[in-house]
């Protein structure tokens, strides 16, 4: 683009110290061609302003080369914000440089400078960031360095949750300390509350959680993670009483967070509710777990029991290590009860897992093992013992409930749930996650058998647990 094709060269005479303010000479003398830079940044921030960043770019690049010094730092930045916006970081961060030479102290400038470093160096994927680590935390740290307060322009927010993100995905371990010390570098009040819409990993659109959302969630997880029950349970509280939306279930895990802190507080009433409440919305093992422990403390040994079997059988994670504290559980309440064939079963099974494993064996369990006589010698593997015993779960989990006969009435339109009409002419609403066997053979009109669970909460239906079909039973 030629720029005396778009703006009139002209003869002048004006004296040196106008030309410094307006024009650049082009020949020799004063009477030699002259450049209306001033002009042109006019025009190139017009564009910029319009989002016509392609238009405004050659222009502001080439007021930039010239040197021309009348408002040199903003010519850059604009310069460099157009470059960004066309995806250009790099050569923006290179220019953004250059301006915080000139002015550091300027804020517009440290912003852009802080986004191009976090283009460059952050938005990479995790695998990347590996092999040199050392270069993400050092762009990290100039980044907050830069725009040490949280502000919608800043990438302050972002820097901290990408290397949260990385941190948990790249540690063998669930690094807790290190994530509290990143989220002590934002503060929740500032962080912005707007939830953003983008597509997922199937390509469908979903909505994710705003910062100030993700600041608590993580924040409670870690300090949960620490053992610091008190301080996380504060934490969810707030979040619950702060939050207008939630994503990713962060409900249900705030509450669960506050019962699993009023556990280990000893408030094991207020846990026992809680925890009921949220069993109710998420069918996950440890909920069981945590129920079943609650129950021990209580000294409710067959409530106990009934829980930690059904944390046993819950669907979901198949991996016999995610449930060794499950079995050992269950070995120390078989043991309590008097049953002791099944306390051995289970002490060996937690053996088995973690040996199998090659995990280190805790010395309560090497303690427990000892003191019920347990042949460590058996060859059988932790998968076929967790097999045998899966039918003992079961008959301590529904000893006192009988089986009901029904049919399915209606499947919603998520596909993971409906009604089922009992024999009994009662509704009760199911999930899929309960139906035993394969899923696709369930539909509307065929005849299961299954268990009842109580709802808690008034006005709601009972829910069929364990569904299988009808033809299957023995």
């Amino acid at each position: 683009m030629a720029l005396e094709g778009r703006f009139p060269v002209k003869k002048s005479r004006i004296t040196p110290i106008e030309r410094s303010r307006f024009f650049i000479t082009k020949g020799e003398g004063d009477l030699g061609e002259t450049i209306d830079f001033q002009l042109i940044c006019t025009e190139a921030e017009n564009f910029r302003k319009n989002k016509q960043y392609a238009e405004a770019l050659p222009l502001f690049k080439q007021v930039w080369e010239s040197g021309w010094q009348q408002g040199r730092e903003r010519t850059g930045w604009r310069y460099a914000f157009c470059l960004r916006k066309l995806g250009r970081s790099a050569e923006a961060l290179e220019i953004c440089r250059e301006v915080y030479k000139l002015k550091p102290e300027m804020d517009q400038n440290c912003s852009l400078y802080a986004w191009c470093i976090f283009d460059t160096a952050l938005k990479i994927d995790n695998s990347t960031i590996k092999e040199n680590e050392q270069d993400f935390f050092k762009a990290a740290n100039a980044i907050l360095k830069l725009t040490p307060e949280t502000s919608t322009f800043s990438p302050t927010a972002s820097t901290v949750f990408k290397i949260i993100d990385y941190l948990i995905e790249a540690r063998v371990n669930y690094p807790a300390l290190q994530i509290l010390e990143w989220l002590d570098k934002l503060d929740p009040e500032k962080l912005s509350k707007e939830y953003r819409s983008g597509p997922g990993k199937d390509g469908k659109q979903v909505e994710y959680a705003s910062d100030e959302e993700k600041w608590y969630s993580e924040k409670a997880k870690a300090l949960d993670k620490l053992e610091k029950y008190q301080e996380s349970k504060l934490v969810s509280l707030k979040a619950l009483e702060t939050l207008k939306i939630f994503h990713y279930d962060n409900e249900i895990w705030f509450n669960y967070r506050v019962a699993v802190a009023d556990k280990h507080l000893g408030l094991l009433d207020e846990a026992q509710a809680l925890l009921e409440k949220v069993r109710q919305r998420k069918k996950d093992y440890f909920i069981d777990l945590e129920l079943a422990e609650v129950a021990y403390a209580q000294s409710r040994l067959n409530d106990a029991i009934k829980f930690a079997c059904s944390a046993a059988l819950a669907p979901g994670q198949t991996d016999l290590g995610f449930r060794w504290k499950v079995y050992f559980l269950l070995a120390q309440l078989f043991k309590e009860k008097g049953e002791l064939a099944l306390a051995k079963e289970h002490a060996l099974l937690v053996w088995k897992i973690r040996t199998e494993q090659e995990w280190k064996v805790p010395a309560e369990v090497e303690s427990l093992t000892k003191d019920l006589a347990v042949n460590l010698s058996d060859q059988r593997s932790a998968r076929k013992i967790e097999k045998g015993l899966q039918e003992a779960w079961k008959k301590a989990r529904f000893e006192d409930r009988r089986k009901i006969c029904g049919q399915i009435k209606t499947v919603l339109n998520d596909g993971k749930s409906g009604f089922i009409i009992g024999e009994d002419g009662k509704e009760y609403y199911y999930h899929s996650r309960e139906l035993r066997g394969d899923r696709d053979l369930y539909d509307y009109g065929i005849e299961v058998v299954f268990y009842c669970e109580p709802a808690i909460e008034k006005g709601k239906k009972d829910s069929a647990i364990e569904i299988h079909r009808l033809d299957e039973q023995d």
